[in-house]
């Protein structure tokens, strides 16, 4: 139960601007869009309030809590990533003195020292660049390319790239370790790239140096997440799990024996991985992910209790508390319970055919059929060509010359395009519309610039639809209105037992 009252105690926490409380819960300006009157989100925070007292909250929890826990991530993400990411004037002009360099380099890596002080000593020696790679290397695209490579300036720059843009051209580095591999590198040739001014790069080169900063951080980050976590694979269980699960690509959820829910397929420093708790990130998901070997499963599971560590994270720095967050969370919780509602109770309510017929004859101007036109088309590329054809209409008829010379895709039905609407297509329908019943238009280009002309060859005047042609557009419509009713019954009875209290501008 406590559950159904958390967002309503909750305290906001951050500057905004406080427009109105309604009971305890502040409606500070982000939670009304531009044009959007106070009143109807006071409106809907009652309906909120209404929903809670009668316990529908539990109704959309699953959603919510997913809704709420993506909110919490994002804001993390935005003060763990985004906010360490903003580049400066300084950072810019450091970066553009090596944008418009190029560096060639070969490349050798090896697993071991001794292999690339074993090939530094080949190359020494004037073996091909290419043979020592084929030797030595086991990355197949960098033997593929002789072991060639073009680099540019990164922000953040491996090994490779920084030696290659301090080495000199034709010199050869000694091995160096990146990675889990020794490399030696060897600088063929510096190019020079054309590139703008610095005020013409600087969007560029910001953008750049941004996505790369947001890029390291956000990797920084999960790394840290990881060790608070300390995973631990219990792989015997793993095992046995991967005997048991559909291989490939999986539509349903894993629904698993409840004798199996105890078994530990990894622990961590914040709770144990179970079958069950697999079981449920698969229900939340929709569907599991695709697992055919063990390391599938550690890293979907590693993923998901990282999501856990980064959700329980941000509520320790209250993140869904904080202004415009919580402000989103309640908006949300809303639509969910007025589509919950409206699913689970306003939808079954059956409404009688005389009624729906009452409301369409009371809107008929809500279903009016527009004009519609039968339109014929001939189209060239020459306009010339075009205005001879004009003048054969004096003896022959439209669809024959169609057939003959159009070069529309409506040429072999005698360029009939069957009956449009105003806005069916734009170029036509301007001209069309201000025909008469068998008038033929002048020449005129069409948006691709080729040349038409067209023959409106009956019209459809404006009417209102039979009530059986949108019978189903009827019931909606009614359904809108008659759910604002009982909406506005339920927000007006809650109006007259709560404390509103609005504030005005001087105050705010």
């Amino acid at each position: 139960m406590m559950y159904s009252f958390i967002i309503l105690f909750v305290a906001l926490f951050g500057q905004g601007k406080v427009l109105a409380i309604v009971d305890n819960i502040k409606i500070t300006d982000k939670m009304v869009s531009p044009n959007e009157p106070l009143e109807k989100v006071i409106d809907d925070v009652l309906f909120y309030k209404y929903c809670v007292e009668n316990g529908y909250l539990d109704s959309i929890k699953e959603q919510s809590e997913n809704y709420r826990n993506s909110m919490i991530i994002s804001t993390s993400y935005k003060m763990f990533v985004e906010d360490k990411a903003k580049v400066t004037e300084g950072e810019i002009l450091a970066f553009y003195r090596n944008y418009d360099k190029e560096m060639l380099i070969s490349v050798v890596d090896c697993s071991t020292f001794k292999d690339a002080l074993r090939a530094l000593g080949e190359i020494r020696k004037g073996v091909p660049w290419e043979n020592v790679v084929n030797k030595y290397s086991k990355d197949v695209s960098l033997m593929r390319r002789g072991g060639k490579f073009t680099l540019r300036w990164r922000y953040f720059p491996d090994n490779i790239t920084s030696k290659a843009f301090r080495m000199k051209k034709g010199e050869i580095s000694f091995p160096f370790k990146q990675g889990n591999k020794w490399y030696i590198i060897r600088l063929d040739e510096i190019r020079e790239r054309e590139i703008g001014t610095y005020d013409q790069e600087k969007g560029r080169i910001m953008n750049q140096i941004r996505n790369e900063k947001a890029q390291y951080y956000s990797r920084k980050h999960i790394e840290y997440i990881r060790w608070l976590l300390s995973i631990k694979f219990n792989e015997k269980n793993m095992k046995e799990l991967l005997d048991i699960i559909p291989k490939g690509k999986v539509r349903e959820p894993y629904i698993f024996p409840e004798e199996y829910y105890g078994k530990v397929l990894a622990r961590t420093r914040i709770g144990n991985v179970t079958y069950k708790d697999l079981q449920e990130f698969t229900l939340l998901d929709g569907r599991p992910p695709i697992v055919n070997t063990i390391d599938d499963l550690k890293n979907y599971i590693s993923w998901k209790m990282i999501q856990r560590m980064l959700i329980k994270e941000g509520e320790k720095y209250l993140n869904h508390k904080k202004y415009g967050v919580y402000e989103q969370i309640l908006k949300n919780d809303i639509s969910l319970l007025l589509s919950y509602i409206r699913k689970t109770q306003w939808d079954k309510m059956q409404i009688s055919e005389d009624t729906l017929i009452a409301f369409y004859n009371a809107n008929k101007d809500k279903y009016i059929e527009p004009e519609k036109r039968k339109v014929s088309i001939i189209q060239m590329k020459d306009l010339k060509e075009l205005q001879k054809v004009r003048q054969m209409l004096k003896k022959k008829k439209f669809s024959e010359l169609a057939r003959k010379y159009s070069e529309h895709f409506s040429k072999d039905k005698g360029g009939d395009l069957g009956y449009i609407l105003k806005e069916t297509y734009v170029d036509i329908g301007r001209i069309a519309f201000g025909l008469k019943k068998g008038e033929i238009s002048d020449e005129f280009q069409k948006f691709d610039g080729t040349w038409a002309i067209i023959k409106v060859e009956d019209i459809i005047p404006q009417t209102v639809a039979k009530f059986e042609n949108v019978r189903y557009q009827v019931e909606r419509d009614y359904r809108d209105v008659f759910y604002e009713r009982l909406r506005k019954e339920i927000v007006d009875k809650m109006r007259s037992k709560t404390k509103i209290k609005i504030f005005k501008k001087e105050e705010v």
